[in-house]
């Protein structure tokens, strides 16, 4: 529904925005001149953009099947998200339900297998899965803290209601942003534009970003691997299987360093003694 809804939308924004740059030129709103350091140069830029209206025109079309196609692909992705959560969470419930007689199961398999090993390896995965699970909380949570702050520091209705959804949303790619991205757009239309601009800064600099720091050290605080181990498990497993690899990632890199861990740290066996010869 999400998917289909985002096409729709896009399809028809886009028709609607190539519609009126092809009727004449847009003027500059006045606020852009005002900006700080940066606001004459743009209202320049758009100035020149306004006088060629048969290039501007072809600048925006050519940017348009682009900006659509990433809408896109971002609804999907956001589709296929919700649709891996909803999985993830269904067969957790047979995990939680039967995780006792599993986990007893797995140990004594790995104790047969692999003796010491196999128990250090099990200790490993339950480690680095509670970081991770303590991790994107935790990230949740802050992400949620500093979007209620920017709500209130905006004036945006609702703060609270809106922080308690970037906290459910900041589990799931590109979950945020529909939330302040969305009072950025309540704020353009109410008129407050300056404030608009402040709520959008704010979600991109701070909110957003805040996930790339605060969650890659909270898992390694609460597994105690190091800091870019975790960083490359989380991104190389988002990459690799999507929302699900953030807990598949630094286990597997974990067990990767544990393993390495117990090799290098091993004793070299002992050289046999030479079989003397008798002597005649």
């Amino acid at each position: 529904m999400l998917v289909t809804r985002l096409t729709n939308s896009v399809t028809t924004l886009a028709e609607a925005a190539g519609t009126l740059l092809d009727n004449g030129p847009i003027h500059a709103p006045a606020w852009l001149k005002d900006i700080p350091i940066v606001g004459a140069q743009l209202d320049d830029y758009w100035q020149g953009l306004a006088g060629g209206r048969e290039e501007a025109a072809a600048l925006f079309h050519g940017l348009l099947e682009p900006a659509k196609d990433f809408l896109l692909i971002a609804g999907k992705a956001i589709d296929q998200s919700l649709l891996q959560m909803t999985f993830a969470i269904f067969i957790g419930f047979f995990f939680f339900r039967d995780g006792d007689a599993l986990v007893e199961t797995l140990r004594f398999g790995l104790e047969k297998l692999a003796g010491h090993v196999g128990t250090d390896m099990l200790a490993t995965i339950r480690t680095t899965v509670a970081g991770v699970v303590h991790g994107i909380f935790g990230t949740a949570l802050a992400q949620a803290l500093v979007a209620w702050i920017g709500f209130l520091i905006a004036g945006v209705p609702g703060a609270f209601l809106l922080a308690v959804a970037t906290f459910f949303l900041s589990m799931v790619p590109v979950g945020p942003p529909l939330v302040w991205g969305g009072a950025t757009f309540w704020l353009f239309n109410q008129g407050d534009t300056g404030w608009a601009i402040f709520m959008a800064l704010w979600g991109i600099l701070v909110v957003s970003s805040i996930d790339n720091f605060v969650k890659p050290y909270l898992i390694s605080l609460g597994s105690g691997f190091p800091l870019l181990l975790i960083i490359l498990g989380v991104f190389w497993g988002v990459v690799a299987f999507g929302f699900i690899g953030i807990f598949i990632g630094p286990p597997l890199l974990a067990l990767g360093l544990t393993l390495v861990r117990l090799w290098t740290t091993a004793p070299l066996p002992k050289p046999e003694a030479a079989a003397t010869e008798p002597t005649p």
